[in-house]
């Protein structure tokens, strides 16, 4: 591999990180704006079962080339950051 493609192949993940960035810079709004409605409604900020969920679902996604490990670590990150986003709003 030539320092070009590197320097390409490099460049193609500085966008791709670009919009998933954006991506869960949202996912995290949202999350927050969960958690109000939770807290409105005296409701538990961890739900396992939709946690469960959404790994399922990811999972099950064609072009899935993550192992079940690798995509629990990405999600309990997730969740984590949500749940204190969420936390806030008490």
């Amino acid at each position: 591999m030539s320092k070009k493609e590197l320097s390409n192949l490099r460049n193609q993940i500085n966008k791709l990180d670009e919009k998933l960035f954006s991506m869960i810079f949202k996912r995290m709004n949202i999350a927050k704006k969960i958690g109000e409605i939770k807290v409105q409604h005296n409701m538990e900020i961890t739900n396992s079962d939709r946690e469960n969920e959404l790994i399922k679902h990811i999972l099950g996604l064609p072009d899935n080339n993550l192992d079940q490990g690798e995509i629990e670590s990405i999600y309990k990150l997730f969740f984590s950051i949500s749940k204190k986003r969420q936390d806030y709003n008490k």
